[in-house]
C-alpha cells in the first residue's frame, strides 16, 4: 500500500509540472536551465512559511478604514487590525489546498457581514488569491518566496503555462521571457468576458506591485479583444524563477489572478 501511494504521488507531481511547464522545449533547442523539478523539503518549508505573514501598511488619506476580517470555512485567512497611523495586515493561506479552489467566504467588520468570492491557486512555489464581491474585484495577492533578484537568469529565454482566472471563469496564462533581453510579454485567454488579453512587452525590474508585494518581476500595460484595458504586474518565485505569479486588474472592478510555471530556458 505504501508503495502504491508513493507512486500515485509521483505521477501527481510528474502531470501538475507537465500540464504547468511542459519540457517540449528541451528536444527542441539547446537547453540552458532545465524544466523545473518538484521542490525539495527546504523549498516545500519555505514556501508553507510564507503563506502566513503579518505586516504594517501604509494607508491615504483618501481611503476608507476599519479593522476587518476575511474568513473561509471557519479559518481566517485575512485580517487587518489597528488604526489608521498603525495598521496592520495579517494573512494565513495555510488553509487553502493546492491547485484551483473556490469558496464563498465570509466578510466581518464591525457593523457589517457579507459573502465574498474567493478564488485560489496554489502551485509548488507561489500561489495566488484573488477576492471579489459578487463580480466585482476588490484585491488580488500574490504570495511565495520570490527568486532573489541575483538568481534571476541572464541569458535564454523560457515560456511560462498556467492558469488564469476571474470571479467566475478559469482560462489559460502563457507568457514568454527573455531573459537576457530582460522583456517578457504574453496572453490570457478562455475568459469569456474579455476575449484574449494580450500582455504587452514589460521589463524585468524590482517593482512593487498593485498588492504591496516587493520582487523581481515585470509590469506592463495589457488589452482585451472585448475591449477593456489593464495593467499586470508579475513576480518571480522559486530558487530560479520556476514559477511567475501575478495580476491583470484595472480601475473597473475587474481583476484576474495569473500564475505559471516555467519551462525549460533555452538559447
Amino acid at each position: 500500500m505504501q508503495k502504491n501511494a508513493l507512486n500515485l504521488a509521483s505521477i501527481i507531481a510528474a502531470a501538475l509540472l507537465t500540464a504547468c511547464g511542459g519540457n517540449s522545449d528541451e528536444i527542441a533547442a539547446n537547453v540552458l536551465v532545465p524544466s523545473p523539478t518538484p521542490p525539495d523539503a527546504a523549498e516545500t518549508a519555505a514556501f508553507n512559511a510564507s503563506k502566513q505573514g503579518r505586516k504594517e501598511i501604509q494607508l491615504g488619506s483618501e481611503i476608507s478604514w476599519q479593522p476587518y476580517s476575511i474568513s473561509v470555512n471557519g479559518h481566517t485567512i485575512i485580517r487587518s487590525s489597528g488604526s489608521r497611523s498603525n495598521a496592520v495586515m495579517e494573512k494565513n493561506f495555510r488553509s487553502l489546498p493546492a491547485g484551483f479552489a473556490a469558496y464563498n467566504g465570509i466578510y466581518t467588520d464591525s457593523t457589517d457581514n457579507a459573502r465574498v468570492n474567493v478564488r485560489s491557486y496554489q502551485g509548488f512555489r507561489s500561489g495566488v488569491l484573488a477576492l471579489y464581491s459578487d463580480d466585482e474585484f476588490i484585491n488580488v495577492v500574490p504570495y511565495g518566496v520570490p527568486t532573489p533578484s541575483a538568481a534571476i537568469p541572464t541569458a535564454g529565454k523560457a515560456t511560462y503555462n498556467g492558469i488564469a482566472f476571474d470571479h467566475s471563469e478559469r482560462g489559460n496564462f502563457t507568457y514568454h521571457v527573455d531573459f537576457a533581453a530582460k522583456t517578457g510579454q504574453g496572453r490570457v485567454d478562455g475568459l469569456s468576458k474579455y476575449g484574449d488579453i494580450t500582455l504587452a512587452t514589460g521589463n524585468i525590474t524590482q517593482e512593487r506591485l498593485r498588492d504591496d508585494s516587493n520582487g523581481t518581476g515585470i509590469v506592463g500595460k495589457a488589452s482585451a479583444t472585448k475591449g477593456s484595458s489593464f495593467d499586470y504586474g508579475l513576480v518571480f518565485f522559486g530558487h530560479r524563477a520556476e514559477e511567475i505569479t501575478g495580476y491583470v486588474a484595472n480601475d473597473k472592478e475587474e481583476g484576474i489572478g495569473l500564475l505559471g510555471t516555467r519551462g525549460a530556458i533555452t538559447e
